[in-house]
């Protein structure tokens, strides 16, 4: 840690003596790891991943020589000193760059093995206070709680650990999916591809991008997706569409939703439900964590992830096309043969309202194949083929 930092200020501060305050402090670490490596017997030296004191403190606890004893014993206080004179060599680099603030942000502790996340946080303690510096942990507080708990026993109380390394802590807002899936959509390899889709539900205000931005921010919103997951996500969509191309019709609602429900852990069941059994329903497990009635209905899994979430934005209205769609590809007949009836005909010279999701959806699906020209269309199982093979390319 030290080291990373003195390097990434000597590059950006040549002019300040920044080499030689770096040659320093990398001797000084050199001796720390020297001397421990000649004593060794312990995996958390040889490993280097254990805190600065942690090794001495550990082996003077177990059954060694007297050599050995006394050779730790020996050590534990010039590591000490050596942590001193780091901390030192680093104030003084502060002073030397017109006393700067250096802000030393470390990140995404929460994804680092319970162990070692801890391991850290005990090391780098030491040198939070020094004059000039100011360091930012960007982290998952409750993540990290949980991997606190995982090494201390579950009655540990995680978050009064924390407090003891954090002075301020700030909550960022959660991220708006809209924003985020409309900077992938637009950012895409295959721009030209999803211009050029066929898009039968798609809103008369909308352009092909913000309708398939809109499915992606439901999936994310509905299914609770990180703005990591929903990236995987899309990156496989990308690569399904980019094979199949423009000349086969691909329903991107329902192609957005398995790929989802395949590598969700609460949906996965739903995926092989659909796959199978060519029902859209929940797990059981699922309705007992949630303590929500489950719906055998037109609700389907896209309508009960909804209904757990409790979202209230615009374009959420999608996750109540997703059962209805589900059911046109599933039929025996398959999609092109929606059949409409008396109320649906009605609305033909309009736009059926989004608000009466079934008809929304019969409407669109009858006019996409009775008023374009004839598409290659595929196959209720080919759907399920290309999500697993987009997993199996990650």
């Amino acid at each position: 840690m030290v080291s990373e930092i003195t390097s990434q200020l000597v590059a950006q501060h040549e002019g300040y003596r920044a080499h030689e305050y770096e040659q320093k402090v990398t001797e000084t670490v050199k001796k720390i790891w020297n001397s421990m490596l000649k004593i060794g017997g312990c995996a958390a030296v040889l490993s280097g991943l254990g805190p600065i004191y942690a090794p001495a403190k550990d082996l003077l606890t177990a059954n060694t020589t007297s050599d050995k004893e006394h050779s730790l014993q020996s050590l534990y206080p010039r590591q000490r000193e050596a942590v001193k004179s780091l901390k030192a060599f680093l104030s003084e680099y502060a002073e030397v760059i017109n006393n700067k603030q250096i802000v030393v942000i470390v990140d995404e502790l929460d994804r680092c093995r319970p162990n070692y996340a801890i391991e850290l946080l005990e090391t780098i303690k030491h040198f939070f206070e020094m004059p000039g510096y100011m360091f930012v942990v960007a982290t998952d507080t409750e993540q990290l709680g949980h991997s606190i708990k995982a090494i201390y026993g579950s009655d540990f109380n995680g978050q009064e650990y924390l407090s003891r390394f954090f002075i301020r802590s700030a909550k960022l807002p959660e991220p708006d999916k809209l924003t985020f899936s409309k900077y992938l959509v637009e950012s895409s390899q295959i721009g030209q591809i999803l211009e050029e889709l066929q898009l039968p539900l798609k809103l008369e205000k909308e352009t092909p991008f913000e309708h398939i931005s809109n499915i992606l921010a439901c999936i994310g919103t509905i299914y609770q997706l990180s703005l990591r997951r929903m990236e995987q996500l899309f990156a496989k969509f990308e690569s399904i569409i980019s094979y199949i191309g423009t000349n086969t019709y691909c329903d991107c609602h329902l192609m957005l939703q398995l790929v989802c429900e395949h590598d969700h852990p609460e949906y996965m069941y739903s995926y092989q439900e659909k796959k199978l059994s060519k029902r859209d329903i929940v797990d059981e497990k699922l309705v007992a964590k949630y303590q929500q009635k489950r719906s055998y209905g037109k609700e389907g899994s896209a309508g009960y992830a909804k209904k757990i979430r409790k979202e209230s934005t615009d374009y959420l209205y999608i996750a109540d096309l997703f059962a209805y769609i589900f059911i046109l590809h599933s039929a025996s007949a398959g999609v092109k043969s929606a059949t409409i009836d008396d109320t649906q005909w009605r609305k033909l010279n309009q736009v059926a309202p989004i608000n009466e999701p079934e008809a929304f959806v019969t409407v669109g699906y009858y006019k996409l194949f009775t008023e374009k020209a004839p598409l290659n269309t595929m196959q209720f199982e080919d759907y399920f083929r290309y999500v697993e093979l987009a997993a199996n390319f990650e």
